[in-house]
C-alpha cells in the first residue's frame, strides 16, 4: 500500500508512508474493536481512507486494491471456502462469461423446466428483478447465489418454439461489489454454442388423408417430422395403404408433439350389409361395388369369378359406371350358417390380345344373422 508493486495479479500504485499511516491510525481509533477480524480491518480500512481522501479517490482505489491483493476481503481458510483470484479491475463493470444449462440436448415442448446457468466474471449483485430474456419470447428470473454464478428456471411456454435455445439479453440492475454496473450483457459463451437445445410446440403436419374421411382407393399418408404408428404398427411416410379397412395414423415429434388422422380404405361395399338367416330355399338380389378397378371394354358376367367364404355366387350382370364396377348377383343362400362372410373375386379375359387378370377382397362385407 505504502510502496506501490504488483502482488498477486495486482498492480498497486503507491501512496507514501505518511498517508498508509494515517488510514491505519483512523481505522484502528475510529472503527476496529478488540474483537474485529481481517474482514471487519478490510471495510474498517477502506472506510478509514473515504474518510481521509475521499471515496473513490486514486488513493482510496489503491488502498482497496492493497487489501485485496492480500486478499483480506475473502472469508479465510479456517472458513473451509477456496479463496479467488482478487479482484483488482476496481472501475470495471461485470460480464456474463459463459450460459449454460444442464439439460440434454434435444426437442422439448410445453411445461418442461430448463435451468439456465450464468457465470459472471466477478462477484455481483441485483437490484430488483435480473431477468434472462431467450430467443423463444420467455424468460425467468435470475437467482445471483454470489461466487461469480447465478441461474433461473426457465418453463417453456406453450407458443415458445425455436430451433436452438439462446439467451438475447439479461435486463435488471447487476452491480460488483465495487458499485459498477453491468451494461453489456453479451456473453463470451452463449447458451447455444454449448447446447443443441430446441424448443418445439408445433405439431407434426400430415399429408396424404383427412379425419374423419373415407377413400374409394389406395392412400399415401405423409408426416413432415418424427415418428408414426398405423394402428399401433410402425408406419413410414408415404407408404401405400391398399387394404379395406378403419385406420388410425399417430405421428409424435422428437418432443412430444403429436398428430392423429382417423380415415377409412373402402374400395369394396355391398349393397346389403346383412341377411336373415333362414332354412328355406330363399333368393337375394346383391349388387357388390369394386371402386379404383379400372377394366376396359365391354365387361361380361363371365369375366368374372365371385365367392362368399369359398361359396359361388350366382354373377346376373357387370356394369362400368367408371367410378366403380358393379356386380350384380342373385344368392340362393339356404341354411347358409349364421356369422360373418368374407367376399373374394376374380376375373380373367383378353382384349385385343392384351389379357386382363386379377382379384379383390374384402372381409366380412356381409354378415348372416
Amino acid at each position: 500500500m505504502a510502496e506501490g508493486g504488483t502482488y498477486n495479479g495486482c498492480l498497486i500504485d503507491a501512496i507514501g508512508r505518511t498517508k498508509e499511516e494515517a488510514v491505519f491510525y483512523r481505522a484502528i481509533t475510529q472503527y476496529l474493536t478488540a474483537t474485529s477480524g481481517f474482514n471487519e480491518a478490510y471495510t474498517a480500512l477502506n472506510t478509514a481512507c473515504a474518510d481521509l481522501y475521499g471515496a473513490g479517490s486514486s488513493d482510496c482505489v489503491n488502498v482497496k486494491k492493497a487489501l485485496r491483493s492480500v486478499e483480506l476481503d475473502q472469508e479465510g481458510a479456517c472458513s473451509g471456502l477456496p479463496s479467488s483470484t482478487p479482484e483488482c479491475n476496481l472501475t470495471e463493470a461485470p460480464t456474463i462469461t459463459s450460459i449454460s444449462s444442464t439439460v440434454a440436448n434435444g426437442s422439448y415442448k410445453s411445461g418442461k423446466i430448463i435451468d439456465i446457468n450464468l457465470s459472471f466474471s466477478e462477484a455481483v449483485t441485483s437490484t430488483g428483478s435480473a431477468t434472462v430474456n431467450l430467443n423463444t419470447g420467455g424468460s425467468c428470473n435470475i437467482d445471483i447465489t454470489g461466487n461469480s454464478s447465478g441461474s433461473c428456471n426457465y418453463v417453456v411456454g406453450a407458443t415458445d418454439n425455436t430451433d436452438r435455445l439462446d439467451v438475447l439479453s439479461v435486463s435488471g440492475i447487476i452491480t460488483d461489489q465495487d458499485g459498477n454496473t453491468m451494461t453489456n450483457f453479451s456473453p463470451a459463451s452463449n447458451l447455444a454454442q454449448n447446447n443443441q437445445i430446441a424448443i418445439d410446440n408445433i405439431a407434426p403436419l400430415i399429408g396424404g388423408v383427412e379425419n374423419a374421411q373415407t377413400y374409394r382407393n389406395d392412400v399415401n399418408p405423409i408426416f413432415n417430422e418424427g415418428g408414426a404408428t398405423l394402428n399401433n404398427t410402425n408406419f413410414v411416410s408415404g407408404q401405400t395403404v391398399s387394404e379395406d379397412g378403419s385406420y388410425l395414423l399417430v405421428v409424435t415429434d422428437n418432443a412430444g408433439n403429436s398428430s392423429s388422422a382417423n380415415f377409412i380404405v373402402e374400395k369394396v361395399t355391398s349393397s346389403m350389409n346383412s341377411l336373415p338367416y333362414t332354412n328355406k330355399k330363399t333368393g337375394q338380389r346383391l349388387s357388390f361395388y369394386f371402386y379404383g378397378l379400372n377394366l376396359p371394354g365391354k365387361l361380361k358376367s363371365r369375366y368374372f369369378s365371385l365367392r362368399l367364404n369359398g361359396q359361388k355366387v350366382k354373377i346376373t350382370s357387370v356394369r362400368n359406371t367408371g367410378l366403380y364396377i358393379a356386380i350384380n348377383t342373385k344368392l340362393n343362400y339356404r341354411k347358409w350358417p349364421v356369422g360373418n362372410y368374407n367376399l373374394s373375386l376374380g376375373y380373367n379375359y383378353k382384349l385385343k390380345k392384351i389379357r386382363y387378370q386379377g382379384s379383390a377382397n374384402k372381409n366380412n362385407i356381409l354378415a348372416i344373422q
